[in-house]
């Protein structure tokens, strides 16, 4: 599977999933929440590995970092993006103890991310 593709099937998973309202997937908002931003995320991620292939292929530690700095550079338009779901994706992983680090939108987040995987390569 190629990085684009991967990244337009988390992309629909993500959408699909924060509109699930089954019983299968039972469980507590903030969860639900926390694993469509870590999707999101990757979701972005895999799309600027298709653009970014040597980046991807690379067995070097510090990728996430390493892409948030060609992004900044190469991308501006989708670097507040990028860098805002980055730190959720932390966020969502890491600290299920605390809040957000800040209000969140994630019906424009899907948009948003949506957009930018849809874009043309």
């Amino acid at each position: 599977m190629e990085f684009q593709e991967y990244a337009e099937q988390l992309n629909h998973f993500s959408f699909l999933f924060s509109k699930e309202d089954s019983d299968i997937f039972s469980i507590d908002e903030d969860v639900r929440q926390r694993i469509v931003l870590s999707r999101l995320y990757y979701a972005l991620l895999h799309h600027f590995f298709e653009l970014h292939k040597e980046l991807a292929l690379s067995s070097g530690a510090g990728k996430h970092e390493t892409m948030l700095r060609v992004v900044q550079k190469e991308h501006q338009q989708s670097s507040d993006l990028f860098f805002t779901l980055k730190r959720l994706r932390e966020w969502a992983d890491y600290h299920p103890q605390q809040m957000a680090p800040f209000p969140l939108n994630v019906g424009r987040l899907l948009h948003n991310t949506n957009r930018v995987i849809q874009q043309k390569l």
